[in-house]
């Protein structure tokens, strides 16, 4: 929940009593998000300097619990952000705001929690994204003729849209009566405070969500697009952590969205017509609630079985394109039993034969040492003959994207070459392309000052 993810910031002293200016958000166990100029005001001074202490509560956990924060970066002007270091015990049983950028700010409602004059228990309100400005703010305004809205006292509270949030509120228009503010965007947020973003995955494979810091397969992620144009099948295959599920999931998969497919993924496990009934439910009905979905899912489960499926999804579908990717497909002869293996084959067969000529599009990503395990399937000769997508390693300008381009977006450098050392490494050596990942990740959690030293690099001892 949001709202418990959120702290108030206090001014004063127990002497002369105590007053709340702003807001801010959890954003890390040990760490709050608010604003510069928030900061600047409950300590009085023009720039604080860095590990000046803030007091903070969390009003809807331990309301009136004070506790103390330490100022670790404060940025005024284009990016007005301050990150505060808190004792992670504060935040004991809170979980951390859940951010992620909004494709568009031009659209859309919001939610926020803030601390004006007169209510220090909180107000909620509600509006409307109404796009950026010149210095990439966004501007919010109110719905409808409710009585108040964002003002002063809301500034580092996080707005949100649903589960998530997607900006924070920094400023308010230059006269009330225009009932308008401005939110700073999560990709502000993160080139100001950049531990803020997640840009390497570790061992996971980048998806939908991540895909803005998928980078070095743009060449890769073309011709499989332009593969789905000729055929109603691919099949990419690759070694085991080549990047496979990352190629289709963060490059093929938004570039279908963007021209107005749907899509759909699953990995097919021990229950593939449940984990493809599934996947395709949303996709099929639209948004569900929980109960619905789980309907939805056990009805397609049970036509898939039946085979009266595909001629009814054609028809829900009607003239809108859908793609579907299986992932890690050589689970239907590792994990899939016999006899749902079987069924499966068949149903893959006839979906295979309806993408002929429809506006459905199939692919599925297999490991290249289960070829030979899968051509005993029936509908092996679909896929690995004009359907193969082989994926080779990344050479070495690739990997400098994939290594380079999202610290750099960032504002974060490499120091003393280290960047080259790392690509110089996996070039030679393609089967530590999953353990590059890892390493930046950690390189990226122990980041300073916008720097990735070599001190760094040794003390996760590489790639190896």
């Amino acid at each position: 929940m949001i709202k418990r993810a959120t702290v108030r910031v206090w001014q004063g002293s127990d002497s002369e009593g105590w007053g709340v200016v702003g807001g801010g958000f959890l954003v890390a166990s040990n760490m709050v998000l608010t604003c510069a100029h928030v900061v600047a005001s409950a300590l009085g001074v023009k720039e604080p300097p860095e590990g000046a202490i803030v007091m903070l509560d969390f009003p809807l956990v331990a309301s009136g619990k004070r506790f103390q924060a330490r100022l670790v970066t404060w940025r005024r002007g284009d990016r007005d952000t301050a990150a505060l270091e808190i004792d992670p015990a504060k935040a004991k049983g809170i979980e951390p705001a859940c951010l992620a950028p909004t494709p568009d700010y031009r659209k859309g409602s919001f939610e926020a929690f803030g601390f004006p004059a007169g209510f220090p228990q909180g107000r909620n309100e509600s509006g409307t994204l109404c796009g950026t400005v010149a210095d990439e703010m966004a501007e919010i305004r109110p719905t409808g003729s409710h009585k108040y809205f964002v003002e002063q006292g809301f500034s580092g509270t996080p707005a949100s849209v649903g589960k998530v949030v997607v900006g924070m509120v920094v400023a308010t228009g230059p006269k009330p009566e225009d009932r308008l503010a401005y939110l700073l965007p999560i990709t502000d947020l993160e080139r100001a405070w950049p531990p803020l973003a997640k840009p390497y995955r570790g061992l996971a494979a980048f998806d939908e969500d991540s895909a803005r810091w998928f980078r070095g397969r743009d060449e890769f992620t073309t011709r499989i697009l332009g593969k789905l144009d000729a055929e109603p099948v691919v099949a990419v295959v690759g070694a085991s952590g080549s990047g496979k599920s990352s190629v289709v999931r963060a490059g093929v998969m938004p570039c279908l969205k963007e021209q107005g497919w749907r899509v759909a993924s699953c990995r097919i496990g021990e229950r593939p017509f449940y984990h493809l009934a599934r996947a395709l439910a949303v996709p099929l009905y639209g948004p569900l609630d929980a109960g619905t979905l789980t309907d939805k899912t056990l009805e397609l489960e049970q036509r898939f079985r039946g085979g009266n499926a595909l001629d009814y999804v054609r028809n829900l579908l009607a003239e809108t394109q859908l793609f579907i990717l299986l992932d890690q497909f050589e689970e239907l002869v590792t994990l899939t039993p016999e006899a749902e293996r079987a069924g499966f084959d068949t149903l893959l067969g006839s979906l295979i034969k309806t993408c002929c000529g429809s506006g459905l599009r199939l692919a599925l990503t297999l490991r290249s040492d289960y070829v030979d395990a899968i051509e005993t399937l029936g509908c092996a000769r679909h896929l690995l003959n004009d359907a193969q997508v082989r994926l080779t390693p990344m050479n070495r300008h690739e990997l400098a994207q994939a290594v380079g381009d999202p610290a750099r977006e960032l504002g974060v450098g490499f120091a003393d070459g280290i960047d080259g050392d790392l690509i110089g490494q996996v070039a030679r050596t393609a089967s530590l392309l999953p353990l590059l990942q890892y390493t930046l990740q950690e390189l990226w959690r122990t980041q300073d000052q916008g720097v990735i030293a070599e001190d760094d690099l040794k003390k996760c001892g590489g790639v190896f």
